[in-house]
């Protein structure tokens, strides 16, 4: 008959800082396995032994940190029967040791490295530390691994597996050269994560590049084309208040996530100018953008706050308006975020101001998906050297 194996976790108390670090105890047929760490910290009072898990409290900022706890070794459990599962399988017997072995040997190929990797990175979103898009971001590019399905153990990622993985990526799920791009950089990451901790010598995938794709021509309003905005009428107030955020981005350059978190307190003035404050939701980069008249008319018109509806309501309600003004562009919340930077480059605003006021960490990013000159920027710069 096949015993099943007992998983208990333990909490010992560091001499040094006083806090308890989170064992695992195996036993099977009544051997016991070398105990091991599972790397969890806890102060002592938020460990309940007999119920081997955290104590999580209703609210406080210590309740998500600890929900992580216990949500990874409810995870830890789950790993520990997979291998004890697999090493009996058809059978076979196993000892308490040889399921802690095999638990506790080093990851042997890239899918397991990105695994790991993501686990940590789950705890880090419970505790605050990282955003949640961030993580399904991670996710997506671990489900490319393994839909691929060739296999990667770490000695055999090299420049070969790169390049047929990237064409893979170009030629059957038809990605762009951007986006294969950052795949390959988050798995250029791993490589480096499995040398830090001596699974592999060095990467031999540090220095692989692929090459990137030109960028698509923004998509932006003309001068024209926002006073047509500017002159939109409608019977429907949903309709009304869509214009008027679209405005309000094409005048502040917000992202529609930012304006989700907007907050009174990001109003400041300074020069003799209204500006809004902030840090960015996808980057927490800081963003400072002067609040003209005319944007800070659309704020006080809905109470100091932007009028919010959902990002797919908002998009849809722009086809329509953009149809009824005649702008042949298929309006996203996204163009007013371009139109608020190539307006203000093509009216001489440096690049480095504009990436300050988009919040992006560089020039660089400015430059290659939103800056294009226009005519009357041309014909300015022209006139200087005396062209005719």
């Amino acid at each position: 008959m096949k015993k099943e194996i007992k998983i208990l976790f333990l909490g010992r108390k560091m001499r040094a800082s006083g806090r308890m670090v989170i064992y695992c105890h195996l036993t099977l047929a009544g051997r016991r396995s070398g105990d091991f760490s599972t790397g969890l910290k806890l102060d002592p009072d938020e460990w309940h032994a007999k119920a081997q898990r955290a104590l999580v409290p209703p609210t406080g900022p210590r309740r998500p940190v600890l929900l992580a706890v216990n949500e990874r070794l409810g995870q830890i459990w789950a790993e520990l029967t997979g291998v004890y599962r697999g090493l009996t399988a058809g059978g076979r017997a196993a000892t308490a040791g040889q399921v802690r072995a095999a638990y506790l040997a080093p990851c042997q190929t890239l899918l397991e490295v990105a695994g790991r990797y993501y686990r940590d990175q789950e705890v880090l979103v419970a505790s605050g530390h990282l955003r949640p898009n961030t993580l399904k971001t991670y996710a997506a590019k671990n489900n490319l691994l393994k839909e691929y399905g060739r296999p990667a153990p770490l000695d055999g990622v090299n420049t070969a597996w790169f390049r047929d993985f990237e064409h893979w990526m170009l030629s059957t799920k038809r990605f762009g050269r951007d986006h294969a791009g950052r795949v390959l950089g988050y798995l250029r990451m791993l490589m480096r994560l499995a040398v830090g901790e001596g699974l592999i010598p060095a990467s031999p995938v540090e220095h692989y590049h692929s090459r990137r794709g030109r960028p698509d021509l923004p998509v932006f309003l003309t001068e024209a084309e926002l006073q047509a905005l500017r002159e939109y009428r409608s019977v429907s107030g949903p309709m009304l208040r869509t214009r008027d955020l679209f405005l309000f981005q094409c005048l502040t350059g917000l992202a529609y996530a930012d304006l989700g978190h907007f907050r009174p307190e990001w109003l400041t003035e300074d020069n003799g100018l209204a500006w809004l404050r902030f840090q960015r939701h996808k980057s927490g980069e800081p963003c400072l953008v002067p609040l003209g008249a005319e944007a800070r008319a659309l704020l006080d018109r809905y109470g100091g706050r932007p009028p919010l509806t959902s990002l797919q309501i908002h998009n849809l309600r722009l086809k329509e308006i953009a149809a009824a003004c005649g702008i042949p562009k298929r309006l996203t919340s996204h163009i007013g975020r371009k139109t608020f930077a190539t307006l203000l480059l093509n009216k001489g605003v440096s690049l480095e101001a504009v990436a300050a006021m988009l919040g992006h960490s560089s020039t660089a990013m400015t430059q290659r998906h939103y800056a294009r000159v226009g005519t009357g920027r041309l014909a300015r710069e022209l006139e200087k050297i005396g062209f005719k």
